[in-house]
């Protein structure tokens, strides 16, 4: 099931462009970001099932 704050993560195949969906108990918010240089660096467990991310990487994501 689906929680409230569960965030669910996107990248494309070059790690240029990232994609959150945030359940917000009754829609989904959207959060986008394309680099016009570098790519995203994942942390080593990304790609696992059910990655949860604290409150402070999240902000930091969205303030971005």
């Amino acid at each position: 099931p689906i929680e409230c704050g569960d965030i669910f993560i996107f990248l494309n195949r070059l790690q240029t462009l990232i994609k959150l969906l945030q359940w917000e108990g009754d829609c989904f918010g959207m959060y986008y970001k394309k680099l016009e240089a570098g790519t995203f660096e994942l942390l080593p467990d990304f790609k696992t099932v059910g990655i949860a991310m604290n409150e402070t990487v999240q902000e930091e994501i969205l303030a971005e």
